[in-house]
């Protein structure tokens, strides 16, 4: 039993030097140069730890963190809190990536055509609800993308990017505030849209404006333009 305790001491003993990359929330999704954290450690992973409170790991540290399917399975009162908790530990460079469930795409995929049979049906209550596999395996919380920039906004993070995913998952980029001076002109024109027009970019505008960077003009010059044509 002493030999047990040892080994699992030593296994999730954090390496030296630890990754700039960090995975929390991994399951069986262990990625190789990142620290794998999660809080089974039947999963294997680098670091068994609760992914909402991770005193352990250095913070203004990491490059990438990546929460991948995770942030549905905290508590809706707890995401501020954990989105803010991940901020702590990025880089000033660092980008945080997390997918999670559109609330919005689930509630059009229920009425699409396709959708109209007892299998998709079915499909589309696990999709809302988690497959409830085994514990812990409940989604608590669905998002938009105002959701989603009213819980970065709390947590001091902005959103730069969403991507919808297989028709109702989002992809979504965030960065922390203090960053807005380092974003790509492209991640800057998305950041607007959602942050102060409340709507993802179109695909015509976001190249518009993004061109209008390069003419060259500043971001202040094209904000209160887009400011202008939006009314």
């Amino acid at each position: 039993m002493t030999i047990a305790n040892e080994d699992d001491s030593r296994r999730h003993r954090l390496p030296d030097p630890v990754p700039k990359f960090l995975n929390v929330g991994c399951g069986y999704d262990i990625r190789k140069g990142y620290l794998n954290v999660d809080n089974g450690d039947w999963h294997g992973p680098d670091l068994v730890a609760d992914i909402t409170d991770l005193p352990m790991l250095p913070a203004d540290y990491f490059e990438e963190i990546v929460a991948q399917d995770v942030l549905e399975h905290i508590q809706r009162s707890a995401q501020v809190a954990s989105l803010r908790e991940w901020g702590r530990l990025l880089s000033s460079t660092g980008t945080l990536k997390v997918r999670v469930p559109s609330f919005y795409d689930m509630a059009i995929l229920s009425r699409r055509a396709d959708f109209q049979t007892e299998e998709m049906q079915q499909y589309l209550v696990q999709m809302v609800y988690g497959t409830q596999a085994y514990p812990g395996d409940f989604h608590l919380c669905g998002y938009t993308p105002w959701t989603l920039k009213a819980n970065a906004r709390d947590a001091g993070l902005i959103v730069t990017d969403i991507r919808l995913k297989d028709d109702w998952l989002y992809d979504v980029t965030l960065r922390r505030a203090d960053a807005l001076g380092l974003l790509s002109d492209e991640d800057w024109v998305r950041y607007v849209y959602l942050h102060h027009l409340d709507r993802l970019a179109d695909e015509e505008g976001f190249l518009f404006w993004t061109s209008e960077l390069r003419r060259p003009r500043t971001r202040e010059d094209v904000l209160s333009a887009i400011r202008a044509v939006a009314g």
